[in-house]
């Protein structure tokens, strides 16, 4: 039983608003002021690996480099992913699977961004944040897959009906 293009794109509307529209403004901020932190970090890092004198500052400092770097990068490619996804959303939403179909190569790129940091917050969330706060973030990117899912069946099925 297949269901029309407008009652896919309204039922794909309610999905957005359910299970995408909360958690992606909640993954913003928190990108946003965790990673402008953590640049701000990162550039202490660097100031304080030049300005190590002995094996044992470097290494601390080193150690700190790379955390921050990898948190920078991290935070970068969630928000890369979080666009992608809403420019996606939007082509869905006003134009249809058509113009799904011409960003079909954004969709999987999409996935790419998004995939480590959420297996980067999934492993390392539970050891850095005992509180729930994590687990509620965690939860948030997890309710972004009805939404891409969605997307997902729209380029597989209707996709190659043409």
């Amino acid at each position: 039983m297949a269901i029309s293009e407008r009652a896919s794109r309204i039922l794909y509307g309610i999905e957005f608003v359910i299970f995408a529209l909360i958690p992606i403004c909640a993954l913003a901020a928190w990108a946003l002021f965790y990673g402008a932190g953590s640049i701000l970090m990162f550039l202490f890092a660097l100031m304080m690996l030049v300005s190590s004198n002995d094996s044992a500052s470097l290494l601390e400092a080193l150690r700190n480099l790379a955390i921050f770097a990898a948190i920078v990068a991290l935070t970068g490619m969630g928000l890369i992913a979080i666009w992608k996804f809403l420019r996606l959303s939007a082509a869905f939403g006003n134009h249809g699977s058509k113009a799904l179909q011409e960003l079909r190569e954004t969709y999987w790129r999409c996935l790419a961004w998004a995939a480590l940091p959420l297996l980067a917050t999934t492993a390392l969330f539970p050891y850095a944040d005992p509180d729930f706060s994590g687990g509620l973030l965690l939860f948030s990117g997890v309710t972004l897959c009805v939404p891409l899912f969605h997307l997902w069946l729209e380029l597989r099925y209707r996709g190659n009906q043409g």
